[in-house]
């Protein structure tokens, strides 16, 4: 009877044994992690470059500068994805180096080059959107009343 009653005690006790590991293991892997919408790896400011066509725009630069001293640069790869780490929280200056735009893309607003004022919080990305339209040749600007003729594209993060 000793024995049937320590199996049946066991049987009972398994569920809320795993039951209790399981929200122990569930608590841990609160512990340590940074805030909700962290992102691995910083503070940094990326998007992505989409063009008029909706394709992405690979090889293009984008400079990320703090009260005029460089901070970093990336580059967008072939899926447009671009991002850049910065040292910590702050207001910084986010460039897109218009010469290393392919050939018939450019930017839909030529005073948008530089985005001043982009605010990053701790540990996150902040995403910055550049405008991106048919243009001509390679790094060209479009007369500012043009513009507005321009299909649509613009840059979005998956950061």
């Amino acid at each position: 009877m000793a024995t049937t009653s320590r199996a049946r005690l066991a049987r009972l006790l398994a569920p809320a044994a795993l039951l209790a590991l399981v929200a122990l293991w569930l608590v841990g892997l609160g512990l340590g992690l940074p805030p909700a919408g962290a992102q691995a790896g910083g503070a940094g400011v990326g998007g992505t470059l989409v063009g008029s066509d909706r394709e992405p725009v690979a090889g293009v630069t984008v400079v990320v500068a703090q009260d005029g001293t460089e901070i970093g640069r990336g580059e967008s790869g072939d899926d447009g994805v671009w991002r850049v780490g910065v040292p910590e929280a702050g207001t910084y200056q986010v460039t897109l180096d218009v010469s290393t735009l392919p050939e018939g893309v450019s930017l839909r607003d030529p005073d948008r080059q530089t985005l001043d004022g982009v605010r990053v919080r701790e540990g996150l990305t902040k995403t910055v959107l550049f405008a991106l339209g048919e243009g001509g040749a390679r790094g060209s600007h479009a007369p500012s009343g043009s513009r507005t003729s321009w299909p649509t594209g613009s840059a979005s993060a998956s950061c």
